[in-house]
């Protein structure tokens, strides 16, 4: 009997332990018209409320691109669907019709077979982390523009994630 209770106390923990480590869906409301590189950068104490609607965490970018969140970032391995998608086209509450989504390429080149040059595609998604900060970055773009935005990403990087101090001071202070 003692072995039972066991068994199912080692089976409840190990439940409630794995209830908060599901990836979460995500959609992206991007301003109308947008094309660039875009950021979400995370645990910002004064960024933007969290916003939830239908099950998707709602990340919603201003027209520079760069959303400051309270969000913290998914730890689970990313996320178990991602969208981007217009503001005009986002239903919020209600369901949005598949149809209303960007397509999203998961490569760094969106030069795909089967698209358009002149489709605005989501693209190069990855998520960035420099020391405590944490960012996703990805672009949108027309096809035929897209190697452009991968240039403009390195400085984007800078921009966004403070810089590592130089080899040279880590070196110099015996921190190597």
């Amino acid at each position: 009997m003692t072995s039972r209770i066991n068994v199912l106390y080692v089976f409840g923990v190990l439940l409630v332990s794995n209830c908060g480590s599901q990836k979460q869906n995500t959609v992206y409301v991007l301003p109308d018209g947008f094309q660039g590189n875009a950021a979400v950068i995370f645990n910002q104490s004064s960024g933007v409320p969290v916003e939830y609607s239908n099950g998707y965490r709602v990340y919603r970018i201003p027209r520079s691109g760069i959303l400051k969140t309270a969000f913290k970032p998914d730890e689970h391995g990313g996320y178990a669907a991602l969208k981007f998608c217009y503001a005009s086209r986002f239903r919020g509450i209600g369901p949005t019709p598949a149809a209303a989504y960007l397509p999203y390429i998961n490569a760094l080149n969106p030069a795909t077979p089967g698209v358009a040059a002149t489709t605005i595609i989501c693209f190069n998604y990855t998520g960035a982390t420099q020391g405590q900060a944490r960012a996703d970055i990805f672009s949108v773009s027309r096809v035929a523009k897209a190697d452009s935005l991968f240039e403009q990403r390195e400085a984007l990087f800078d921009q966004i994630l403070p810089p590592f101090p130089p080899e040279d001071s880590l070196s110099a202070s015996g921190h190597n």
